[in-house]
């Protein structure tokens, strides 16, 4: 929404993949990529 609406943005990752709190693996399948969730990180509102 940044970039499309004229900022310059620059993402910074501690690792190789972006996803922040959440993960998903793609588990290649004779019938094509599954994606599986495998982690979220929940913060209490409290």
């Amino acid at each position: 929404m940044l970039t499309k609406s004229g900022r310059k943005v620059v993402m910074l990752e501690a690792t190789d993949d972006i996803g922040g709190h959440s993960k998903t693996w793609v588990e290649p399948t004779a019938d094509g990529d599954f994606p599986v969730d495998i982690g979220y990180i929940f913060n209490n509102a409290s």
